[in-house]
């Protein structure tokens, strides 16, 4: 199996057609197919299924494809890697990052990184956990940087955590939301909530808020993973929300948003980076990771322990 047939059939498994894989590595159909038949011989299971509609990936092929795609993310980074330590700054890295993330450690971090690599390229994505951990898998990520209830990190025999830091969730309103003022969760059960998704269920977030303590759950609660919805709904309309504390205090700042002072402890959570566990970070991705602990050590020093 040699790398210039791992190519051709990723772009037949991205074009789902002959003509298109063809067209976008600048070859001719006929060799496309020959590499496709290829394959299947080697392989000794089809890859593929015709039809008038283009191509479809069998069960063997969306495999195939999967540790393909990953063996040529692996390439890349290795050429970036020699690249980068041939020159000693360049690189690129390949990242997501969820919304707590994005608007507060991220500008920092970003700064040190561009002005210590000038030369070095970065793809930022919004972490939606439950694909982002696809693409760790995949390759086509180096790292993702989220946050998650303390007891809720991914796998660990899968996927390796680096802790950047610890801080409280809060319950956050407009200013002139008529519970802006309220003081107890228990004056909040009446009210509607926009809120994220944890866990399978979608509601472990609002299970940890009410349940340790005893109170009743909220009957009315949406989930929302789009954080601008989230933000668009507790900023104009009666919904409240439940934001990692140092993002409330941003939008605090930003869109007149405010944090509920409730008498009640809320759950903590943990801002980290995942990665797969025996993945290679390029010196780029390292770098930046020390950028991210850099940037995180000013958020730690603003919380003060809430």
């Amino acid at each position: 199996m040699k790398l210039k047939q791992l190519d051709a059939f990723l772009a037949v498994a991205e074009h789902r057609t002959i003509r298109g894989a063809a067209r976008a590595l600048g070859v001719t159909q006929p060799a496309i197919s020959s590499i496709v038949r290829e394959l299947e011989l080697e392989l000794g299971v089809p890859l593929v299924m015709r039809s008038v509609k283009g191509i479809a990936l069998t069960d063997y092929g969306s495999a195939l494809a999967i540790r393909a795609r990953l063996i040529a993310e692996e390439i890349q980074r290795t050429r970036d890697e020699i690249e980068q330590l041939r020159l000693g700054t360049t690189g690129s890295v390949s990242i997501a990052v969820s919304p707590t993330v994005a608007l507060t450690i991220l500008p920092r971090a970003f700064d040190a990184f561009t002005r210590d690599l000038p030369g070095a390229t970065m793809n930022v994505d919004d972490a939606l956990t439950a694909t982002d951990l696809s693409r760790l898998r995949d390759g086509t990520l180096d790292f993702i940087v989220t946050h998650q209830l303390s007891n809720a990190m991914p796998d660990t025999d899968e996927f390796a955590s680096i802790p950047l830091f610890t801080t409280v969730f809060a319950v956050v309103a407009r200013r002139r939301h008529r519970l802006a003022r309220a003081r107890s969760l228990r004056e909040l059960g009446d009210a509607q909530w926009c809120v994220p998704r944890y866990g399978e269920a979608g509601d472990d977030l609002v299970r940890s808020i009410f349940m340790p303590l005893g109170i009743d759950m909220p009957k009315r609660v949406i989930h929302c993973p789009s954080f601008a919805a989230t933000l668009g709904l507790v900023s104009q309309t009666d919904a409240l929300g439940v934001f990692a504390r140092p993002l409330a205090d941003v939008e605090h700042k930003s869109r007149g948003i405010v944090a509920l002072d409730l008498v009640e402890p809320l759950p903590a959570l943990t801002v980290a980076i995942v990665m797969r566990r025996h993945a290679l970070p390029t010196p780029a991705a390292l770098h930046f990771i020390e950028c991210l602990k850099a940037a995180s050590a000013t958020i730690s020093d603003q919380d003060g322990g809430r």
